[in-house]
């Protein structure tokens, strides 16, 4: 359909939990925002829904910096007079594609939340995977990979272990990446 590289990035628990009410389940992990800046600035454009983009603003009360953010919204139509060129509202996921395949990357990474996932991850070929070590309860869940996922080696990665890699990060942590060899050739 479009020649564009999608991947996604994800903090759940082992439970699969990804949020609560809007927001994450957990406080404060550094590391892990610290990777999420790298990795999403580095891919330069973000999917997301509105509920998603609405907590980065309640959060942050500004849009990512630079990065494009694509939002994916059942009411894109309204929005669209707020578009500018760090934001851009869609309706449906093939007008999200279509964006990225207009941007000079031609690659995006999906963060959330559970409705984008599951809408694209059949598209997706590499997950940088947060897990976060900690029994929350959440109204938000990452969706089943399914099959044919390769976690990577851990020089990919460089902290692979279980640990608090920041001393203010509020629970222990690994981060991995998956790729699916078909999508990566």
């Amino acid at each position: 359909m479009y020649d564009i590289d999608l991947s996604l990035i994800v903090a759940m628990t082992p439970e699969c939990v990804i949020g609560v009410r809007g927001k994450l389940p957990w406080g404060n992990i550094p590391s892990d925002m610290a990777r999420f800046a790298r990795i999403t600035t580095g891919v330069g454009t973000v999917v997301m829904g509105s509920k998603t983009f609405r907590s980065i603003l309640d959060r942050n009360g500004i849009p990512l910096k630079n990065r494009k953010h694509i939002v994916l919204s059942r009411n894109a139509l309204s929005r669209r007079s707020r578009d500018n060129d760090s934001i851009q509202y869609v309706s449906s996921a093939e007008e999200a594609y279509a964006k990225i395949a207009a941007t000079e990357k031609k690659q995006a990474c999906i963060i959330g939340g559970e409705e984008i996932y599951r809408l694209f991850l059949p598209e997706v070929g590499r997950a940088y995977v947060t897990t976060v070590f900690a029994t929350l309860s959440g109204d938000a869940f990452f969706p089943d990979f399914g099959a044919g996922w390769v976690k990577q080696d851990y020089r990919k990665e460089p902290r692979p272990v279980r640990a608090r890699w920041n001393p203010r990060d509020e629970y222990e942590t690994t981060f991995a990446i998956y790729e699916r060899p078909e999508f990566n050739k």
